[in-house]
C-alpha cells in the first residue's frame, strides 16, 4: 500500500492502483495542529455510473460509494469527501478518548517503586505522551532521544510513543504491542511556509529520521531505549517493558 509516487499536489500520491489522500487531521478537538494520515482510495465507473471505496489503515476502518445518474462520476468525489470528513475525523477522536481511558496512567516496578513511568493523552499532541521515565530513581526520558539532551532542562523535551505495528499474542489472548518513543524539543524550529513558517523548508520534524536507526540510542546488551512493549488485556494496557534494561511496570490505581 506504498506511494508509487507523487504528483504536483502536496497531498496527493499514486499508488498500484491506489489513488492516496494525504488528510491533514486534527490531533484533537478543535486543534489547529494536525498530523498526516493517509487515506488509500480506488475510483471507476463510466458514464451514468460511478464508484469508490476508501480504506484508513490509520484507523482500520474503510468504506464505498456506488452512485448511478447523470452526475454520478463527480458526485462519488463530493460523496468521498463527505464520508471521509464525518468518519475518519470521527474515528480519530474516539482513537484519543480510547487511549486516555484505557492507556493513559502510571506504571511501577512491583520490585523498586523508584522504578516507573507516566503516559498521558496531551492537548495539541498526537500519540501517548511520556510524562515521566524513571530507573532507579533516575530520570532517564532524554535517553529516548539521545544522550546529549540530559543537558537540557526537562521542559524543552517531548516524548510520544507511536505504535510500530510489530504485534503478538499472549496464549491467553493478550497483547504485546511494539511502540518506539520519538522525542522532540520545545519550542519546535521554525517550519515551512505551507505550515505557517517563513522559509521553504522544515526541520521541526527531523526526529523521525533518527527512528530508521539511532545508534545513541542502543544500549550495551543491543537493546532500544526508545522501544517500548506494551501489555494490552481485554482493551486495556496493564504492563509496559522496557527491554533496554529489562524492567517490567504494571499499571496503579
Amino acid at each position: 500500500m506504498k506511494p508509487k509516487g507523487l504528483e504536483s499536489s502536496i497531498v496527493w500520491a499514486v499508488g498500484a492502483p491506489w489513488e492516496i489522500n494525504r488528510l491533514t487531521l486534527p490531533v484533537s478537538a478543535n486543534s489547529t495542529r494536525t498530523r498526516i494520515s493517509d487515506l488509500y482510495t480506488k475510483s471507476g465507473g463510466q458514464a451514468g455510473y460511478g464508484t469508490l471505496f476508501a480504506l484508513s489503515p490509520d484507523h482500520k476502518i474503510g468504506y464505498s460509494v456506488l452512485v448511478a445518474g447523470p452526475a454520478a462520476l463527480q458526485d462519488r468525489w463530493t460523496l468521498r469527501a463527505i464520508a471521509g470528513q464525518s468518519f475518519v475525523v470521527a474515528a480519530e477522536h474516539a482513537g484519543r478518548k480510547n487511549a486516555a481511558l484505557n492507556f493513559a496512567g502510571t506504571f511501577i516496578d512491583p520490585t523498586n517503586s523508584t522504578t516507573n513511568l507516566t503516559l498521558s493523552i496531551a492537548e495539541d499532541r498526537p500519540a501517548l505522551n511520556l510524562d515521566s521515565l524513571y530507573v532507579l530513581g533516575f530520570d532517564v526520558r532524554f535517553a529516548v532521544y539521545s544522550p546529549d539532551a540530559a543537558t537540557l532542562p526537562p521542559q524543552n523535551l517531548t516524548v510520544q510513543l507511536y505504535p510500530t505495528n510489530l504485534n503478538s499474542r499472549y496464549a491467553n489472548g493478550s497483547q504485546l504491542l511494539t511502540y518506539r518513543g520519538v522525542g522532540g524539543l520545545t519550542p519546535a524550529p521554525p517550519r515551512a511556509l505551507i505550515d505557517g513558517g517563513s522559509t521553504l523548508f522544515d526541520d521541526s520534524c527531523i526526529s523521525w529520521f533518527n527512528t530508521a536507526f539511532n545508534e545513541d540510542t542502543i544500549t550495551d546488551t543491543g537493546e532500544f531505549y526508545d522501544t517500548f512493549l506494551l501489555v494490552v488485556e481485554d482493551g486495556k494496557l496493564i504492563k509496559v517493558i522496557l527491554p533496554s534494561v529489562n524492567v517490567t511496570m504494571e499499571r496503579v490505581a
